[in-house]
């Protein structure tokens, strides 16, 4: 059974989630047509997490998508945000109810991504903290910050060494 099966089977049960992937393929091979698809690669749905209390990416090997990205990921791990489709659903189920902590290490994201990723700390019912360090976003760079989120208010707290 490969891991794919294994997180399919179990995602709503997990608790904890920790993924390191380094890529270390040159950046460019992944622009030509030829290297487009990886030759092995594992989606992380979020979006039925529905137990998960602390999540962990580290690692320039990771993809991070939302529901409205199109991007086909060439990286060899894709963590979708939120897969569900609303014109579909009448009432979505919430997205990572239960998270208390997330850190992202090393990763890049849109900043789409990452808007998602704070309104959807911003629905819920407990504390929630997100450390971002090393992160890249179009644009922009977090080299060490902390969000805290509790109850729609949101806590950005930024380091400088």
């Amino acid at each position: 059974m490969g891991i794919n099966n294994i997180w399919r089977e179990n995602k709503s049960n997990a608790l904890f989630l920790e993924i390191m992937v380094t890529d270390e393929t040159d950046r460019a091979t992944h622009s030509l047509a030829i290297h487009s698809e990886p030759t092995s690669q594992v989606e992380f749905d979020l979006s039925s997490c529905l137990n998960l209390k602390y999540l962990v990416l580290r690692g320039s090997g990771i993809h991070m998508q939302d529901s409205s990205s199109s991007v086909s990921p060439t990286l060899p791990v894709c963590i979708v945000l939120n897969s569900a489709n609303p014109a579909q659903c009448a009432y979505p189920l919430p997205v990572l109810p239960c998270i208390e902590y997330i850190v992202l290490k090393t990763i890049t994201c849109s900043s789409t991504w990452l808007r998602s990723l704070f309104s959807t700390l911003l629905t819920l019912e407990q504390n929630a903290v997100c450390e971002l360090t090393g992160v890249s976003c179009p644009g922009t760079f977090i080299s060490s910050a902390k969000v805290s989120c509790f109850k729609n208010t949101l806590e950005y707290i930024r380091h400088f060494f």
